[in-house]
């Protein structure tokens, strides 16, 4: 990411009651890749350390301090697409999930600034797609292995390369290499809901009545103050106003 896109807006689609316990718990999640729905995340540092696991005369510290790193590696995914018709059947499938809104500044902010993570790097990146040729070749190339897997910002942006087949997502995700241990699958840290997140937007499949008790509960008993909404991918328009608005 440059300076440019620090303000960039990007969002995520996850369940009410992800969000629900974001805002009571305090805490936001990061996950090991291998909890990814595809099997392919993290095999930069896995194609790295078969390289150095299998290279003769290779030092077994630095094939032990590879598979050591992607133990260490958590991750979240968001995209910047606004409005999704995949998103929402991938991410709430029950029709009952949200869409919350934050900017790329704010949400490596809320990593960085947290005791959990303290001396962690912590990054942001757009997901590189590629096609499987090129994916081949470059795992298979024992130089750009070792480039990209030389340093924590190369180790990191490990997590960054996915097959052209996911393009639709156009993934943003946030990426803290756990210096403390890294035993668990999950990263939890401390952050405040209502600094980072300025939009709340319900499934357009989500009923009147649902997405009134949720907005209540929204603003009365979570404090939240900022915008609500729900989205109208799937609503009929009226064609006499949508050409002058669009």
């Amino acid at each position: 990411m440059t300076a440019k896109s620090a303000d960039k807006k990007i969002y995520r689609v996850f369940s009410y009651e992800r969000l629900v316990e974001m805002f009571e718990s305090g805490r936001n999640v990061l996950v090991r890749p291998k909890l990814w729905d595809d099997p392919l995340e993290n095999y930069v540092l896995d194609a790295a350390h078969r390289r150095l696991s299998s290279t003769k005369g290779a030092p077994s510290r630095r094939a032990q301090a590879i598979l050591e790193v992607k133990e260490r590696l958590y991750g979240q995914c968001w995209t910047s697409l606004d409005e999704s018709d995949a998103m929402w059947r991938i991410y709430s499938q029950d029709r009952t999930g949200v869409r919350v809104r934050t900017t790329v500044d704010r949400l490596l902010a809320s990593v960085q600034h947290s005791p959990e993570a303290e001396g962690c790097p912590c990054f942001i990146g757009n997901v590189r797609y590629r096609k499987g040729d090129e994916l081949y070749a470059n795992l298979t190339n024992p130089d750009w292995l070792e480039a990209e897997t030389r340093d924590a910002r190369g180790q990191a942006r490990s997590l960054y390369f996915k097959r052209d087949a996911f393009k639709h997502e156009r993934e943003i995700r946030l990426v803290a290499l756990d210096e403390n241990g890294g035993e668990q699958d999950l990263f939890p840290y401390s952050l405040d809901p209502l600094k980072l997140i300025d939009e709340v937007v319900f499934d357009p499949r989500m009923s009147t009545e649902l997405v009134t008790v949720f907005s209540a509960d929204l603003r009365k008993r979570l404090g939240f103050e900022r915008s609500i909404g729900q989205s109208t991918l799937y609503s009929v328009p009226n064609l006499e106003t949508w050409r002058a608005s669009s």
